[in-house]
């Protein structure tokens, strides 16, 4: 189920689908026989994240409920994190050393010891799932009570408006030299407008769609930034072990900070261009959009012509390409 409007659909009604799919999605991935595969923990992480933007998108209404959904919310996906930082480690060493390394020996010894680590943390304990489950069933009785009171644009707007300005104000009070902390922070933070930005497409394609697309690089600079982080702190903090050695460890940091600049450099470029608008311009763009949106009849698919066949000769009659005698 697509994460976005319905033409033809009240916005209460796809909010409430959305999150009951979501859930459910999760519920279904959980229930299923262990070991649980790395690949659907890591959908289960996404969807929760998903239904954390529809709750900052609506929760106002629900009063001091918001605040308790996305803690659940968030909670259920802390028991799920050791999976997918096992994963992300690995894909962190490996963009890391790709191109920068002439010596492939010399971080083989990283390399096997992240692979030994990654192995007894990629597999959700039976603690945590239980813990996750729990949380799940506690959502899903929540949910099913919960009541949006408004409709239409008025369900959106206040919550839209917020989230937006709380990404914007994030951006702007970056200094020169954010800290892995700062832009972790902005990350999230984008992540919540980039959700809403994926749910609004609909209102009009081909604006939104390149507008996602710049928060989506801008999400991503700042995952890979936020994964070389965890990259240091698993080589500084001895989950590596004694295999490593400490010249190999100093010039895996070495690569780590010059990643990390880059990232943060392109970052701050990225974010400022998404950002530049104020939410008040954003907001009245966007609720204009709505309008046209509304009003607008679903575009039919242009249905290419039918080619007739050609109708194969009777027979004892001449065929209409043949030559016809001449006349006497």
């Amino acid at each position: 189920m697509k994460f976005r409007l319905r033409r033809g659909q009240p916005v209460r009604k796809v909010v409430r689908k959305l999150f009951a799919f979501h859930l459910e999605r999760c519920r279904a991935v959980l229930s299923a026989p262990p070991p649980l595969p790395p690949g659907q923990v890591h959908e289960v992480r996404k969807s929760t994240k998903r239904l954390r933007a529809l709750i900052a998108l609506v929760g106002s209404h629900f009063g001091r409920r918001q605040r308790w959904f996305d803690r659940q919310l968030r909670e259920l996906n802390r028991h799920l994190a050791s999976v997918r930082d096992a994963e992300a480690l690995q894909e962190a060493f490996e963009r890391l050393i790709v191109g920068d390394d002439p010596f492939p020996d010399d971080f083989a010894a990283v390399r096997v010891s992240l692979l030994n680590w990654a192995a007894q943390h990629e597999r959700l304990s039976a603690r945590n799932l239980h813990r996750a489950l729990r949380c799940l069933e506690t959502l899903v009785g929540k949910w099913s009570a919960a009541r949006l009171p408004k409709r239409g644009w008025a369900l959106l707007k206040d919550d839209l408006f917020r989230t937006y300005r709380r990404a914007r104000r994030t951006v702007r009070r970056l200094p020169a030299r954010p800290s892995a902390e700062e832009l972790h922070e902005l990350r999230k933070r984008v992540k919540q407008v980039q959700y809403h930005w994926e749910f609004l497409q609909p209102l009009w394609p081909p604006r939104m769609t390149a507008e996602l697309e710049q928060l989506e690089l801008l999400s991503d600079a700042l995952g890979q930034h936020h994964d070389a982080e965890m990259l240091r702190l698993w080589v500084t903090d001895g989950r590596r072990g004694d295999t490593v050695a400490r010249h190999t460890v100093q010039r895996l940091l070495r690569l780590v900070d010059r990643q990390q600049q880059q990232l943060a450099a392109e970052a701050r470029r990225l974010a400022a261009l998404c950002f530049a608008e104020p939410p008040r311009s954003v907001c009245q763009r966007l609720r204009r959009y709505w309008r046209v949106w509304r009003t607008q009849k679903a575009e039919v698919p242009a249905v290419p012509p039918v080619s007739t066949p050609a109708r194969p000769p009777r027979v004892g009659v001449e065929h209409e390409d043949a030559v016809a005698p001449a006349a006497r």
